[in-house]
């Protein structure tokens, strides 16, 4: 068993284990596996805050059980542990799948290792206005070809409980994606998927509010909608 971030790795046997999903990637490409997923509320915290709650996480499952059932996943294959986080990781910049390889070596003595993948990405030019300056923020997101106006006749189109729930899980990748800009110092990156994460919110409020009592009751249960959008409803 390996690790990696999705990203990265593009091989065979990956298996997600982030809260959110990548928007970039066919589900059907990768399994996923949300035991080992942390929740959306503690994106943010510090080293300090989130190393005691996902240890608790941790400490509830059987690693062995885990580790059959993520082989069980990948049939064949090994499987690659995949998040957002991108490596190199150092004291500040850490990552969560870091801590179930340390988990599966001190449990059942298993070395889960980092897969080794050069770092080619760059970060993504500036958004101008197109005369040289930078563009506001509501000019970026008006301009994003995911925009959709809220008073769209799309966001009064009924949504099943499966479409909020694809509309939660962006929400979810892009609150993920400005945490780790923010931690890193990247505010060109962080300004970015703040868009994103305003897009999504647009999105995720819509589908919210049109939908019966029985289907907002499920997507509570399943923890599928966050709490901050739910009190802003």
């Amino acid at each position: 068993m390996k690790t990696s971030c999705f990203s990265l790795y593009k091989g065979p046997g990956r298996v997600g284990i982030s809260v959110g999903r990548p928007r970039n990637i066919d589900p059907g490409d990768y399994e996923v596996y949300p035991a080992l997923a942390p929740e959306w509320s503690w994106l943010g915290l510090t080293r300090a805050e989130y190393l005691p709650l996902y240890h608790e996480r941790l400490a509830g499952l059987d690693a062995q059980q885990v580790w059959d059932e993520l082989h069980a996943l990948v049939p064949g294959k090994e499987p690659v542990l995949l998040c957002f986080e991108e490596p190199p990781f150092t004291a500040d910049h850490w990552c969560h799948r870091q801590l179930v390889a340390q988990w599966f070596r001190e449990k059942l003595g298993q070395e889960v290792t980092e897969v080794e993948i050069g770092l080619s990405r760059q970060a993504p030019p500036p958004v101008t206005d197109g005369e040289g300056d930078a563009a506001t923020p509501e000019e970026r997101l008006i301009d994003h070809e995911d925009y959709v106006d809220p008073r769209s006749r799309s966001l009064t189109d009924p949504v099943s409980l499966e479409e909020l729930q694809e509309h939660c899980e962006r929400h979810y990748a892009a609150l993920e994606a400005l945490w780790q800009a923010q931690r890193k110092g990247d505010q060109e990156a962080a300004d970015l998927a703040d868009i994103e994460v305003a897009l999504a919110r647009v999105q995720v409020l819509a589908g919210w509010k049109r939908m019966s009592a029985i289907e907002r009751a499920l997507a509570v249960q399943r923890r599928m909608i966050p709490q901050s959008i739910i009190r802003d409803v």
